[in-house]
């Protein structure tokens, strides 16, 4: 065999290999995922009896959104879920002693492609202030309208006497909360859980200009003796609207505002 036979004999390898290995890419890598979301897990299942304050949490085989012009429901009333890839949860509280159910319509949560859950889900469950076996879902309920265990959440810390070792969960509805807040070293494991993420605002108005005769900035610095942060027990060094000095802290659904600067009608309220 002469060497331009074994020239052309390599060449069409080559063309064949590459054919080859695209069509496997566009088997394997490029090819769209039509399957429709399937429900794998939920947190409480039909009949449990549960806390009066927890969440309800559907877990499907892909990332998920709320359909356009849907609705879901907690106890009749419609209601707005957080969704967190797949993860879909509803967080509900004051629940004592209440017979509760959630309900998704089939075609009200599809994937990011649009593809729906097409079956109806519905649960009910107990919710009661203890729970056979298993207590409280949550140690405290902070609620700025007065149906939880306290209204600042600044007082629901506050009441932590004995150090925790294992996660003190304190639950914090819709709300702002104009406050301080500050977790000292002797109680870690501090874990709040917000409501939502934009329902749940903790709020307050601190800077660090040192020039006492600006009027406007002045009244907020950490500086001042007489500022709110500085009355509410701060130093110098602690100008924050939360300061966490604890280990094992944990949080999620909150934000976190400092209202210096910030627009009134926005923040204020």
């Amino acid at each position: 065999m002469n060497t331009n036979s074994i020239n052309t004999i390599s060449k069409y390898l080559l063309l064949f290999l590459l054919i080859l290995t695209g069509a496997s890419c566009n088997d394997n890598d490029d090819a769209e995922d039509t399957s429709i979301p399937v429900l794998i897990s939920q947190n409480i299942n039909d009949g449990d009896v549960v806390g009066p304050s927890g969440y309800v949490e559907l877990t499907f085989s892909k990332a998920m959104r709320q359909a356009p012009d849907t609705e879901i429901y907690f106890n009749g009333g419609v209601v707005r879920v957080s969704i967190n890839y797949e993860k879909v949860r509803y967080t509900f509280s004051g629940m004592e002693n209440k017979e509760c159910t959630f309900e998704v319509p089939a075609g009200a949560l599809t994937d990011m492609q649009g593809r729906a859950y097409d079956e109806d889900f519905f649960l009910s469950f107990t919710a009661k202030s203890e729970i056979s076996g298993g207590g409280k879902v949550f140690d405290a309920i902070v609620d700025s309208k007065g149906n939880g265990d306290y209204t600042t959440l600044q007082a629901a810390i506050n009441a932590i006497t004995t150090p925790p070792t294992s996660p003190y969960k304190i639950f914090i509805a819709n709300g702002t909360y104009n406050e301080c807040v500050r977790i000292n070293k002797n109680k870690p494991f501090v874990h709040l859980i917000g409501e939502s993420r934009d329902g749940v605002k903790i709020q307050f108005a601190v800077n660090r200009v040192d020039d006492s005769s600006n009027a406007t900035s002045w009244p907020y610095s950490i500086f001042n003796e007489n500022s709110p942060a500085r009355k509410a027990g701060y130093s110098e060094e602690q100008n924050t609207v939360v300061l966490i000095e604890a280990t094992d802290f944990y949080a999620e659904n909150i934000s976190i505002i400092n209202l210096y600067g910030a627009f009134s009608n926005q923040y204020r309220q």
